[in-house]
């Protein structure tokens, strides 16, 4: 343990934090004209992405999808949170599909009508020309 007490063998250089706004130099981000940030999968950075969304909302689960989800569970007599063990899934995320704030996700929707033994979404049947 001799040398423990001197810590002149490791770089102790003084570092300094400054707000985004500072006219320290950036890091580039490895392709060359602005925009730069977070990238998503689809090569768009984080802001882009959001400022492209319309009307900056997502698409919540449709009022009637929602009504026919509470109906079939009391039809069984089941609470939200028998449906979210029976689905696999927490019980307020039953709850906002049925308070019709959700963000529709399909593999969730077939486990909720295959644990109700019901249909509770619309099939589109495609014409045969």
């Amino acid at each position: 343990m001799a040398g423990m007490g001197n810590p002149t063998h490791q770089d102790w250089a003084p570092v300094v934090l400054r707000k985004t706004g500072s006219s320290a130099p950036k890091p580039s981000g490895g392709g060359g004209g602005g925009g730069g940030g977070v990238k998503t999968s689809t090569g768009m950075s984080a802001a882009k992405l959001d400022a492209a969304e319309e009307g900056g909302k997502h698409a919540t689960v449709d009022k009637a999808l929602s009504k026919k989800i509470m109906q079939a569970r009391t039809a069984k007599k089941m609470s939200q949170k028998d449906l979210a063990t029976r689905v696999g899934v927490k019980s307020d995320i039953i709850q906002s599909y049925e308070n019709g704030k959700a963000i529709p996700n399909q593999q969730v929707i077939g486990k909720i009508e295959k644990a109700l033994g019901c249909q509770l979404r619309e099939k589109k049947f495609k014409k045969k020309k």
